[in-house]
């Protein structure tokens, strides 16, 4: 514990950029190296199985690079970790940072099972270092908006939330796909946007699905369509609206109706003009996808992260609890997908994390 914190004092005093490494040299490791081009930060090296991808990454950011992530670990002078992996990597090299004595910041999803999720957080708090699950989409300011107002009674009592959440095309060929796919890779974003948006905990989720937009998935017993009705706590109802396409480009959008205003977010665009003749008024398309939308959001929370290894700020706004929490429902979603019928949440598991002391 004592080398945890000389390594915070030492990030905090402001006098040398913090140390990170990079897990991951894929898609949503170059958007996050994007915002680590930062004078507060020096990039110590990227790890990946994939040689040359690593090799890539690591030449744009002017580091070096790995094809082992324990040998990141390895480095005494690493304050803080980076994990854009796998996800079915996520835990074990969650628990291995933290067990190192690094700060970690983890993409979501956590873990792609309960029991990951609980070592990962098991591990963590036996450490006593920063994690900070990657759900950017808290530091969008519109949804963060949102949650204020919701928070603060500005909408008076929560009646009904409503997500739309619509990606311009379906994965790459290549991309992971299997049972339970678009709850806990995509949908999972959309379900902590419910809990972070209206406070709430949920206590009951009812799902419905379809494949018919993606033979990838289809074929692998995915969906690529689905709506997804939940109850919160309070008796405030909930419903997420998915789909792998959407021609007009990312659209991302959340409403709040209470009983004294209703509230909503639209979609950012790249410009805001418009142009109105004889044919009518047009406007700038949306953004194309998560990294043009998102560009703001994801540089936000890795600051924030940065700011809580220093030991400023108020914490990682992402939580494992959180992490926890999401998973819950979507795994609650795909029983519900399954057998027809609405699922109790403490019938998948607690949305709340056990204390170290109940773990294994």
């Amino acid at each position: 514990m004592s080398d945890i914190s000389d390594r915070r004092r030492a990030a905090s005093s402001g006098r040398a950029p913090t140390p990170v490494a990079l897990i991951g040299a894929g898609r949503i490791a170059a958007v996050h190296a994007k915002s680590l081009r930062d004078p507060a930060v020096r990039i110590v090296g990227v790890a990946d199985p994939d040689r040359s991808a690593a090799e890539r990454l690591a030449r744009e950011l002017g580091t070096d690079a790995y094809v082992r992530w324990e040998d990141l670990l390895e480095l005494d002078e690493v304050e803080a970790v980076i994990v854009c992996s796998a996800s079915d990597a996520h835990a074990e090299q969650v628990a291995a940072a933290a067990a190192a004595g690094r700060n970690v910041f983890c993409e979501k999803p956590l873990a792609t099972d309960l029991d990951g999720v609980d070592s990962a957080i098991s591990a963590v708090e036996r450490s006593g270092v920063v994690l900070h699950v990657g759900f950017n989409r808290r530091f969008d300011p519109g949804f963060a908006e949102l949650s204020r107002r919701v928070g603060s009674g500005g909408i008076g009592r929560l009646l009904q939330l409503r997500i739309t959440s619509r990606d311009p095309e379906p994965p790459p060929t290549g991309y992971p796909r299997g049972p339970g796919g678009l709850f806990a890779d995509m949908a999972i974003h959309d379900l902590d946007m419910a809990r972070y948006v209206s406070g709430e905990e949920v206590v009951a989720v009812a799902a419905v699905g379809s494949s018919i937009v993606d033979p990838l998935a289809g074929a692998a017993g995915d969906i690529d369509v689905a709506a997804i009705s939940l109850r919160f706590a309070s008796g405030a109802l909930g419903v997420i609206e998915c789909c792998r396409i959407s021609t007009y480009g990312y659209d991302q959008r959340v409403e709040v109706h209470g009983s004294d205003a209703t509230a909503w977010t639209t979609n950012p665009l790249p410009a805001v003009t418009v142009q109105a003749d004889a044919g009518g008024a047009r406007s700038s398309p949306l953004h194309r996808f998560f990294p043009e939308r998102y560009e703001q959001a994801y540089s936000a929370e890795l600051a924030a992260f940065l700011s809580a290894c220093r030991g400023l700020g108020a914490g990682p706004a992402a939580s494992g609890n959180d992490a926890r929490a999401a998973l819950v429902l979507a795994q609650a979603a795909q029983v519900s997908l399954l057998e027809g019928r609405t699922v109790p949440v403490a019938e998948v598991g607690s949305p709340t994390t056990p204390s170290t002391a109940d773990l294994p």
